[in-house]
């Protein structure tokens, strides 16, 4: 394996870790699991002191899930994304 990629899966992986303990955002299975962890991250985040860091992360998390599972209107309707 060539340095840049362990470099990037090291990165990726990081960022995963970093995101999952702040909010505990994992992949969901399904539509309906997407649906109940933005509705929970936007609790959370309301009580929360969060950096633009994971706020970013956050949204790109949910703009990944909203195109797997076909949210994307959804989302956006409800300031997910």
């Amino acid at each position: 394996m060539k340095k840049s990629e362990l470099r990037r899966i090291v990165k990726e992986e990081i960022q995963k870790f970093s995101l999952n303990e702040a909010f505990n955002l994992k992949n969901p299975k399904t539509a309906d699991e997407a649906r109940e962890q933005a509705m929970d991250w936007q609790s959370e985040f309301s009580n929360k002191s969060t950096s633009w860091e994971d706020v970013i992360k956050a949204a790109n998390h949910f703009e990944k899930m909203a195109k797997k599972f076909n949210l994307t209107k959804e989302f956006r309707e409800n300031g997910i994304i």
